[in-house]
């Protein structure tokens, strides 16, 4: 089996199984690439892996804060497919590793690290609403640094995706997931690859940029991706 795909690009999408994690699955699926899935236990693993197009998926359900879930995953991820183009972090958790308290992303990361491609892309979805106050930048550049150091891999690239959900003002799921699903295929991409160290703020169906970044090129490609997941989004999501 490993012999026979490892010449794809594979992408690790951690947890939220029955929400974005399952959007953002069929969407790299969808583009030709493996995925390997690690979601909660409880969720419905036969559906997430046997609903994607093409073949040679894996899905997992575990603890995602228990580090000997997160490392049996890990050790079939080397085992099976011997590469990871893309950390795809849905979710998080706190978990316990030798008496220190650490994110599953970041554990899950580290035991990925000699897997990674050089490369290879980072991404980490967190979703904040207006009722819990700004998101702070130098939060991410402190968790981004963290992880680097850890990681110890300066060829992987890390970005994140800023889930912005207004209080007043209706935004269906499916547009949210739809919009986060499409920047982290920007990432991932081509036209994206080069970013380090920055974030996509979504909400519904647009994007902030940070300054400096706005090209013609890349608004184009990323419009493409988003049209690309909101019509994956159909088939998983009824709006709100």
């Amino acid at each position: 089996m490993k012999s026979h795909i490892i010449q794809k690009p594979v992408a690790v999408i951690l947890g939220n199984a029955g929400n974005i994690g399952y959007l953002a699955a069929k969407a790299f699926a969808c583009r030709g690439t493996v995925v390997a899935m690690l979601h909660e236990a409880g969720e419905e693993s036969s559906r997430v892996v046997d609903c994607l197009p093409g073949g040679n998926h894996f899905g997992m359900s575990g603890c995602l804060g228990h580090a000997p879930d997160l490392a049996s995953f890990a050790g079939l991820v080397h085992t099976l497919y011997g590469r990871v183009d893309y950390l795809i972090n849905c979710e998080d958790a706190s978990v316990e590793v030798q008496g220190l308290n650490c994110s599953a992303r970041t554990r899950l990361a580290i035991l990925l690290e000699h897997a990674f491609v050089s490369g290879g892309m980072v991404v980490n979805m967190v979703s904040r609403s207006e009722r819990k106050g700004g998101w702070r930048e130098q939060q991410w550049k402190e968790d981004a640094a963290g992880l680097e150091n850890s990681l110890n891999r300066k060829d992987v690239k890390m970005n994140q995706v800023v889930i912005h959900r207004p209080v007043f003002r209706h935004v269906s799921q499916s547009g949210l997931a739809s919009s986060a699903c499409a920047a982290a295929l920007f990432l991932c991409g081509s036209e994206g690859r080069h970013i380090h160290r920055e974030y996509i703020v979504v909400n519904g169906r647009k994007a902030a940029w940070r300054p400096g970044m706005r090209t013609e090129a890349s608004l184009s490609l990323f419009n493409s991706c988003l049209e690309f997941c909101s019509i994956c989004s159909r088939t998983v999501f009824m709006d709100a």
